[in-house]
């Protein structure tokens, strides 16, 4: 009885609340509001937007303006649009990891990391298309647009309270479902997500992974461990003292390989450079192993090698082991990235930054309008409006991404400008 009255209660003020609003409020207005108001803020930089080079065309659906109509007189079901907001983001991170592969990043900046941490901020509550404000943030720029409205804050107040109390959720049809998680997994397997990394959970471990004192103090361990190879010779295989230092630098490699595996996860692997660590590792830990054996005589005399094949077999672990030093590459252009990024003024710096990553944010929603529209599309339109809702929620944040491109681009010069983005597609069709 008590809880029955307290409902009541909340219902009768939460009436009163709902009556105050003017008559003719519409629950999705907010989504179409919001494009135009962003399309409106575009138009304003419209003149600037060549400054940032070739941008993909964003795909228009068959009678939009009826769709966008209908959305914005229609209650979303805030379940399926979750999922479906799930669904999509996924595919732009998908499409962050192919910029990555294409090398679309310069070397030594946050760009990537920020982007792909975006999408994992995101996902924690998916109820609207908000990473670019965790791009923002992380940027510490200020949202060109006022909050974003979700489908959740859509609802009038009595379907809040029943979608709390889980009475008025309609269910999604079961050929909806298996669509989006059928294009959910698809996604996750080939976005890398297990790797993706929480700014809101950095660590110590991750701290000192990304500083420079970490570069740095690797760069010594490998120049060292590098002399000492070359210094050492066949006769001395067997000394301990050779053998003391062969573990050490070989536990300090294994270390990191854990260390930054414990930050990256899988996406580790997703590297070059790190792929080749790896192997390097094995390779350590392989020859110190055969060391050991070799010293203790630890082999059965049946299956022991013969001196030369023993003399053999330590030259190649050498040489494979040499290969660690050509990660001094990765190091030094990290660092040449750092400094040319410290060289320029810190205007010029912020501006191009902001260009790269709002630029690369809207062609991975465009591309992700795309491979969405594909899958979820029929005939030119889409079979929901919640899926006609994530596209345009998608569109507003390009149009804001875009317009604050534009608009840092307009305190450059033109030609620098220009030439650099000619060099920038250049870089990446090579």
């Amino acid at each position: 009885a008590a809880i029955g009255t307290v409902l009541d209660k909340t219902m009768e003020v939460m009436s009163r609340t709902e009556s105050k609003q003017s008559a003719n409020h519409m629950y999705g207005m907010s989504v179409v509001e919001q494009l135009e108001q962003s399309t409106d803020i575009l138009k304003k930089v419209d003149e600037h937007l060549p400054l940032l080079g070739s941008i993909p065309e964003m795909i228009l659906m068959d009678q939009e303006q009826d769709m966008m109509k209908e959305v914005a007189v229609t209650v979303p079901d805030v379940g399926l649009q979750k999922a479906l907001n799930e669904a999509f983001l996924s595919l732009v991170r998908s499409q962050y990891w192919e910029q990555i592969d294409k090398g679309y990043f310069v070397p030594g900046t946050h760009t990537a990391d920020r982007l792909l941490s975006s999408i994992s901020n995101a996902l924690h509550n998916p109820e609207t298309l908000h990473d670019l404000a965790f791009v923002e943030k992380a940027m510490g720029l200020k949202p060109m647009l006022e909050k974003r409205t979700n489908a959740f804050t859509m609802l009038p107040p009595q379907s809040r309270l029943s979608k709390c109390m889980n009475f008025l959720m309609k269910r999604t049809p079961v050929w909806t479902q298996n669509k989006i998680k059928a294009v959910h997994t698809l996604a996750q397997l080939s976005n890398r997500s297990i790797g993706d990394k929480n700014d809101e959970k950095t660590t110590i471990v991750t701290r000192l992974v990304k500083s420079n004192s970490f570069h740095v103090g690797m760069m010594i361990v490998i120049i060292v461990n590098t002399v000492i190879i070359l210094l050492e010779d066949d006769s001395q295989m067997s000394s301990i003292g050779w053998l003391v230092a062969d573990i050490l630098f070989t536990t300090i490699f294994v270390t990191e390989f854990f260390m930054k595996l414990w930050v990256m996860r899988l996406s580790y692997f997703y590297d070059g450079w790190n792929s080749m660590d790896f192997m390097c590792v094995l390779l350590a830990i392989l020859g110190l192993q055969f060391r050991l054996f070799v010293m203790f005589e630890l082999m059965d005399s049946e299956v022991a090698p013969s001196e030369a094949d023993v003399l053999r077999l330590n030259r190649i672990f050498r040489i494979m082991r040499l290969m660690r030093a050509s990660e001094l590459i990765r190091i030094f252009r990290v660092f040449r990235a750092q400094y040319m990024h410290k060289t320029v003024s810190p205007t010029l710096a912020k501006s191009l930054d902001v260009i790269e990553t709002m630029k690369a944010f809207a062609v991975a929603h465009i591309q992700s309008h795309r491979a969405f529209f594909r899958y979820f599309g029929e005939e030119g339109t889409f079979c929901s409006l919640e899926e006609i809702r994530v596209l345009l929620d998608s569109r507003t944040s390009v149009n804001l991404a875009l317009a604050r491109a534009a608009h840092e681009a307009s305190k450059l010069d033109k030609e620098p400008l220009i030439g650099l983005n000619v060099l920038w597609e250049s870089s990446r069709v090579t």
